[in-house]
């Protein structure tokens, strides 16, 4: 089985597809562009619904290993969240002030540290 960890890569490539989404319904099977391990889908989704990016609805069966949602659209937290870290350049560097630390920190970390280079950024130019 492969690992299951939390993909800030993968949470940001989902937000930014929700976004973009006219769809009030998205589930897993929306994102499989994006990854193609399903439980890490299922996984990465959770955590970005327990860290109140998302709205959703749980799906939940009992057979499955992973909780699912049915995502209607991006929280006010996940909008904010994904305007900090929206740019490329901006997500590079932010990724980058991470590999000291092992690549990953928490959500508030990531969106603290993606700010400030924004703003420096936004100051230059």
């Amino acid at each position: 089985m492969p690992k299951i960890k939390r993909d800030l890569d993968l949470i940001r490539r989902i937000l930014l597809q929700t976004e973009a989404s006219d769809s009030t319904s998205l589930t897993a099977a929306d994102f499989k562009n994006l990854c193609s391990n399903e439980d890490n889908l299922y996984y990465n989704i959770h955590m970005m619904y327990q860290a109140g990016l998302i709205d959703a609805v749980d799906i939940r069966r009992y057979d499955n290993v992973f909780p699912q949602y049915q995502i209607k659209c991006l929280s006010n937290s996940g909008c904010e969240y994904l305007d900090t870290i929206r740019n490329g350049f901006v997500w590079r560097k932010t990724k980058a002030s991470l590999k000291p630390v092992g690549g990953t920190a928490s959500i508030e970390v990531v969106q603290e540290i993606a700010r400030k280079i924004l703003i420096k950024h936004l100051e230059t130019h």
